[in-house]
């Protein structure tokens, strides 16, 4: 079920009607779980026996990895096997096996078999994610198991952050599940608001920015240098607006039921260098890799050389992760390239003073951020293309089409109108959790208005939609 369908329209609010008209913990719980899993199975039924076999296998290991705490390294690196064995099979199977033919061609020797072309389950590196980082937490004794089985398998499977994020602690989330929760009506209210410009951001904004970036990657050989310039620089905007979009309606969507999910985008386009646009960047993403890889490798700890060797491979690991592709490998190398000078330097922990100045940026604010947005553009191509020879095409046609006719200039001038406006917005609310959070119109109609205005936008140019770019993550 995705948040842009009518089914989902009719299941968000009667699940929220049920839940909260419930006063029992044991059997609310057992209200999200049964809708967590309605709302995962809804379009593949399959997709939840693999969830749950994450969550059983995990919520064992945790149990298992605490009783027997001699065998607790075992127990861990069986767990973490398991469940990456699984990711690998749908996520990357077809991946090495398409390049080990390639490799076999090398030497003369053919393949008579085809790619299995496997389907990738919506969400499965995300609440795959969760599941290792929760067992090692248990390994290092950073929390004791969750032993209560409805609480973790509730935690695991929560709707709002299921296919997309933010990717969560579990024990964390077992624990606010375990509460008994009144009804937060400021909380429930800011969630709304929170979900409107996450539709807003997703619906009108992004999805805007793919109609023109898709029809220029369309026809690459019939497009302006001009276009594809500008395809390049919506590119960033959609897919930014598209997940950020998806992490602001999780977000609120948890709101309503009273939970606090972790914030995953801190308006990265307002950032001087590539460290600060990555710790603004799918922070839950980000922070897992940290946690999880970085640190135990050493981070920073054990000599340059050391730090070096882990920051890339932390970036070729969350490269990999966003798909089984050489462009993605490449996309991670180029970021530890610009991101390794940083982090020698020291610059990559200096605060951000861009979100803490006033209205209009300095001009050493500006360069920082306009320079940094050019190379996280040039990433984004590498990103988007469907392989090498196709990064390569568009890079070309950008100084070979120049003879030809700019297309679609109206509806490109509209779009880009829409994209500043929401970006400027953006910038004007920096300090918020999200834009929404007004505060300068003192007027209640006046804001009531802005918000029916944003709505006839969503219903507006919600007609032909696009699918989340992450769900193909």
């Amino acid at each position: 079920m995705l948040f842009n369908s009518i089914e989902f329209l009719l299941f968000l609010p009667l699940v929220f009607v049920i839940y909260w008209n419930v006063k029992n913990i044991i059997a609310r719980n057992c209200i999200l779980l049964f809708a967590s899993y309605l709302f995962y199975g809804w379009i593949s039924h399959y997709v939840v026996l693999l969830l749950l076999f994450t969550s059983l296998s995990t919520y064992l290991s945790g149990i298992l990895i605490e009783r027997y705490s001699e065998k607790a390294k075992l127990l861990l690196l069986v767990n973490i096997l398991s469940n990456m064995l699984v990711l690998a099979y749908f996520k990357y199977f077809d991946f090495f096996y398409d390049n080990v033919v390639d490799v076999l061609s090398l030497f003369s020797i053919k393949s008579d078999y085809s790619s299995l072309k496997i389907l990738l389950p919506l969400g499965i590196s995300f609440y795959t994610f969760e599941a290792v980082g929760y067992t090692y937490d248990v390994y290092k004794k950073k929390i004791s198991p969750e032993h209560n089985l409805l609480l973790f398998l509730t935690s695991m499977s929560f709707f709002p952050k299921l296919l997309s994020g933010p990717i969560c602690k579990v024990s964390e989330l077992s624990k606010s599940f375990s509460l008994e929760m009144s009804f937060n009506y400021r909380l429930a209210v800011d969630g709304l608001r929170q979900i409107l410009w996450g539709a807003f951001s997703k619906f009108v904004v992004a999805d805007l920015c793919a109609s023109i970036v898709n029809n220029v990657w369309s026809n690459l050989e019939f497009s302006n240098s001009v276009n594809i310039i500008i395809a390049a620089v919506l590119y960033s905007f959609q897919i930014y607006f598209d997940f950020a979009g998806y992490s602001n309606m999780a977000i609120g969507i948890a709101k309503l039921y009273g939970i606090e999910l972790p914030k995953n985008f801190n308006y990265p386009y307002f950032s001087v260098n590539i460290a600060e646009f990555w710790r603004k960047w799918h922070i839950s993403l980000t922070s897992w890799f940290r946690e999880y890889i970085y640190i135990p490798l050493g981070g920073s700890r054990k000599g340059k050389l050391k730090t070096i060797r882990n920051t890339f491979v932390i970036f070729v690991v969350c490269g990999f992760w966003h798909g089984a592709s050489w462009t993605f490998i490449i996309w991670g190398f180029i970021h530890a390239i610009l991101f390794v000078p940083l982090l020698l330097s020291g610059a990559n922990k200096k605060s951000n003073t861009v979100s803490k100045s006033g209205f209009i940026p300095s001009f050493k604010e500006v360069t920082g951020m306009t320079l940094t947005f050019i190379i996280v553009t040039f990433g984004w191509i590498i990103f988007r293309a469907p392989n090498l020879s196709g990064f390569i095409g568009f890079i070309k046609s950008i100084y070979t089409n120049t003879s030809l006719p700019v297309n679609y200039i109206d509806r490109t001038i509209s779009t880009m109108f829409i994209v500043a406006s929401a970006f400027l917005f953006e910038w004007f609310q920096k300090d918020k959790e999200h834009p929404l959070q007004i505060t300068f119109i003192k007027y209640p109609i006046l804001r009531h208005s802005f918000y029916i205005m944003l709505i006839a936008c969503v219903i507006y140019f919600s007609g032909s939609v696009e699918s989340f770019i992450y769900f193909n993550f």
